[in-house]
């Protein structure tokens, strides 16, 4: 039985502070980029992070229970259930409606931290670049990076927004024809600052 990427959704919108708590742990969200790679068991995943399979097999289950994996096949072993599973979709969002009310503590705190999950995440994976002497020397090791602090109407936000969606949709259909590829890290994050902190 193929199990590769078997009827993934292109976007799941995350509507409640009870999932958004789920999504929030940083474990959980490395598992959804796990899974989302390819279909796989846990030990699979397991091995891939480094981590024990006894681990991680409480937090897939809350993934699955909630409506972030899908399992995708299982077979029997020795007694046993083996499951495969997928992320149910390639991209996962906060519904824009609780963004928009972030007046509600616990919303807010739950988007902060996948904010501050996401952004230690990418620098995880900067330190892991810088570090690793064979891919600094594999001529492969090129980085991009920019900041910039804009001021946008809520109608020129949602362009770019779109535009931004459009742009890792491409990313993440390029074919690798006969060139070798390179895995990088991709992360865009765009929030409105504090006056405070305004220039």
């Amino acid at each position: 039985m193929d199990v590769r990427r078997q009827n993934m959704e292109d976007t799941l919108v995350i509507d409640t502070v009870e999932k958004l708590k789920i999504f929030a742990d940083p474990l959980r969200q490395s598992l959804l980029q796990a899974f989302c790679c390819n279909p796989a068991t846990v030990k699979q995943v397991a091995e891939q992070m480094g981590e024990k399979p006894t681990r991680l097999y409480h937090h897939v289950d809350l993934l699955e229970q909630n409506g972030f994996l899908d399992i995708v096949d299982t077979k029997q072993i020795r007694g046993t259930v083996e499951k495969t599973y997928q992320t149910v979709a390639r991209k996962i969002i906060v519904d824009h409606a609780m963004l928009g009310s972030l007046e509600d503590d616990a919303a807010n705190t739950e988007v902060k931290n996948v904010v501050m999950n996401t952004i230690q995440a990418c620098l995880v994976d900067a330190r892991d670049h810088f570090d690793d002497e064979a891919l600094r020397q594999s001529g492969q090791a090129a980085v991009v990076i920019a900041q910039a602090k804009v001021q946008v109407t809520p109608t020129q936000l949602k362009v770019l927004e779109e535009k931004l969606d459009a742009l890792l949709k491409e990313l993440q259909a390029i074919e690798s024809g006969d060139e070798e590829q390179t895995e990088y890290s991709f992360t865009a994050a765009c929030f409105p600052i504090s006056r405070s902190t305004c220039c």
